[in-house]
């Protein structure tokens, strides 16, 4: 009877035990064919089973990988801050990370979301560890390239925002004139015919100033790179053409303006009509309650012509002298309260493409405006 019973208690553990490999069998399958980056390590850390998505998105290679090969000599680049937390895990914590950086042996940084869960037997015994692993390397890199997308975007509508600002600062002087001899054609017409031909000579030449500052303008809507259109000129003839352009600003403030200008220089002549027109205009929007007295200097090195603007206004304090460089900044002494504060920001822009520099030099009385412009075989600068 004995041997009945020792038979048949053999037969029952086979059984049993084949039931539990069964089991165990099922669990892997399950944990292979689970739509999740899972894998199991036992207390030892050595590898025990994992879903087919963790091999997609791990390194490894499924075929590559035996059961009870240890994780670190799977992943031997396994940083030192992730062993610390598998230990804690082994020791009961669960863990996890959103966002976690991984530098691999050959430099390469990938971005993991990863989750550590202790597995329990029935007697709440670590016995494993559950790693849920997900690389969003390729979501980050998105992210990033979305992020650097917006602040371009950003950048181009300051970019058309300041455009378009411009198009309206440099239009409105000669606008201005343009109607006010329109208006003194035709009271001539009726009163001083003689005048007539004179006043509509100056409109002509105001049209064609705006359609110039037009041209140039939409030429640099049209792309990044401002074309620097070199000629040799006099500049005698951008300050006899401004004057009459500025007649009606210099006359309503009662301006003097005088130059001094002993040679010829090589730029784009629209381009330095509009520094003259910004800094003279700044000269007006910024007086003081005296007379206003511009006086404008020529002065040339070996590898540069400097032009000095100086007036006898309010002056500029120091701490303003690089911040008035910057769209839309005004000073402090703006006596009209029009400015858009980018007429010095686009005069800096026009003489940086011609490879010098605006600044403020230091003065007791009233402001210098100094600018320089390199002799140069002009081609194509940036603006």
């Amino acid at each position: 009877m004995k041997k009945i019973t020792t038979h048949n208690s053999s037969k029952q553990s086979l059984k049993q035990r084949s039931h539990h490999q069964d089991e165990i069998r099922q669990i892997k399958y399950v944990i292979q064919n689970v739509p999740a980056s899972m894998a199991v390590f036992d207390n030892h850390l050595r590898f025990i089973t994992a879903s087919d998505r963790f091999f997609e998105n791990s390194p490894l290679k499924k075929e590559s990988v035996k059961p009870f090969d240890h994780w670190y000599d799977l992943i031997p680049d396994m940083p030192s801050k992730w062993k610390k937390i598998h230990q804690r895990c082994l020791k009961g914590e669960r863990l996890k990370c959103e966002e976690d950086t991984f530098y691999r042996e050959d430099g390469t940084l990938e971005w993991w979301r990863w989750e550590v869960v202790p597995l329990f037997t029935t007697d709440q015994k670590v016995e494993g560890i559950i790693l849920f692993a997900e690389n969003v390397t390729s979501q980050k890199n998105t992210e990033k390239n979305l992020k650097h997308m917006v602040q371009l975007l950003n950048a181009s509508n300051a970019t058309l925002s300041t455009f378009a600002h411009e198009c309206a600062h440099d239009l409105c002087a000669p606008l201005r004139t343009l109607s006010n001899f329109i208006d003194l054609l035709k009271e001539s017409l009726a009163k001083k015919p003689e005048k007539a031909y004179e006043y509509a000579q100056q409109i002509k030449q105001n049209a064609a100033y705006m359609t110039s500052l037009i041209k140039k303008t939409l030429d640099c809507s049209q792309s990044d790179m401002q074309r620097i259109n070199a000629e040799w000129f006099h500049p005698n003839e951008i300050l006899k053409n401004l004057t009459e352009v500025l007649k009606d600003d210099l006359t309503s403030s009662n301006a003097e303006i005088s130059w001094s200008f002993p040679t010829r220089i090589c730029a784009d002549k629209v381009l330095i009509c509009q520094v003259f027109q910004n800094l003279i205009m700044n000269a007006l929007t910024y007086r003081s309650a005296s007379r206003p007295h511009i006086n404008i200097k020529l002065f040339e090195t070996d590898s540069h012509w400097v032009f000095h603007v100086e007036d006898n206004g309010p002056g500029i304090e120091e701490e303003q002298r690089e911040r008035i460089f910057e769209p839309y900044e005004r000073g402090e002494n703006d006596i009209s309260g029009s400015g858009l504060g980018i007429g010095l920001y686009k005069c800096k822009k026009i003489i940086t493409s011609h490879g010098g520099h605006i600044c403020v030099l230091p003065k007791s009385e009233g402001a210098t405006f100094e600018f320089t412009i390199k002799k140069n075989d002009w081609k194509v600068k940036n603006l």
